[in-house]
């Protein structure tokens, strides 16, 4: 199981890591849940806390949120000022 599971932890954490790292290049936003998004991953190192069901749950809602921010804000959202209908 070490020598299989290895290469999957490894890819775990390089993931999240790549995935946060190209949102809060292209969103600000993205500060909001990076610091969560990281922080459970490595929690792991220490201890094991997939056991809990609630924080594994909260853990993959943002990552997933964080990966919302994987596209550049649109015009429309930069836009400043009042817009004519």
């Amino acid at each position: 199981m070490a020598l299989s599971g290895s290469p999957l932890i490894v890819a775990l954490y390089v993931s999240v890591l790549v995935v946060v790292i190209r949102s809060l290049r292209l969103n600000p936003g993205a500060y909001l849940l990076a610091p969560f998004a990281l922080a459970f991953p490595l929690a792991n190192l220490l201890d094991w806390p997939w056991h809990l069901l609630g924080a594994g749950v909260v853990w993959a809602v943002t990552v997933g949120g964080v990966s919302l921010y994987l596209t550049a804000p649109s015009a429309a959202t930069r836009r400043s000022g009042l817009e004519r209908v």
